[in-house]
C-alpha cells in the first residue's frame, strides 16, 4: 500500500508527459472550405407516379417587401405615479416656481442610485426652476435598505 502511494504520482505524471508529448505535426492546418448558402429550386408539380424533381442551378425568384418590417413590443404597463404632498422630501425650487418636477425613487445601498447624487445636484444647481422630490424605494436584495430608509424616515422626522 505504501508503495502504491508513491508509486500513484509519479505514473500521473508519467502519463501527462506521454501525452503531451504525442504526434504532432509542425505544418500548420490546411484551412478548410466555408460554407456558402445554397439556393434550392421549389419543386414543380408532377403527374401521378411520376417523382418531383428539382434542379439545384434552377433560378431562385427573390422577392422584396413592399415596406421596410417593423417589430412591435407589447405596451408596458403605466404605473400610477402618486402626486407629489407635503410629506415628500423635496429639494430645489418651491412648487410655484417649479417648471419641471423630478421624481426620483432610490434605494441608499444602490451604488448607481449613489452616483446619480452629484449628477442630480448640478442639474439642481445649474437649473432653479427644477424641484426634486426624493421618495425611498428600498431594494429587497440589499440587506440593509429597508431599515436605512426607516432610520433616514426617523431622522428627518426629528428635525
Amino acid at each position: 500500500m505504501r508503495m502504491f502511494r508513491r508509486l500513484l504520482p509519479v505514473i500521473g505524471i508519467v502519463a501527462i508527459l506521454l501525452a503531451a508529448c504525442g504526434q504532432g505535426t509542425s505544418e500548420p492546418p490546411t484551412p478548410t472550405a466555408t460554407m456558402t448558402a445554397v439556393a434550392t429550386a421549389v419543386p414543380t408539380p408532377t403527374e401521378e407516379g411520376e417523382q418531383a424533381t428539382t434542379d439545384p442551378s434552377a433560378p431562385v425568384e427573390i422577392t422584396t417587401p413592399e415596406a421596410p418590417g417593423v417589430c412591435r413590443a407589447a405596451p408596458l404597463p403605466i404605473l400610477p405615479v402618486p402626486p407629489v404632498t407635503d410629506s415628500d422630501w423635496i429639494k430645489g425650487a418651491s412648487p410655484d416656481a417649479a417648471t419641471i418636477t423630478i421624481v426620483e425613487y432610490s434605494d441608499f445601498q444602490c451604488p448607481g442610485c449613489a452616483g446619480m447624487y452629484p449628477v442630480l445636484q448640478e442639474f439642481l444647481d445649474e437649473n432653479p426652476d427644477v424641484r426634486l422630490v426624493y421618495r425611498h424605494f428600498p431594494l429587497d436584495f440589499h440587506q440593509h435598505a429597508l431599515i436605512t430608509a426607516q432610520a433616514a424616515e426617523a431622522a428627518g422626522a426629528q428635525g
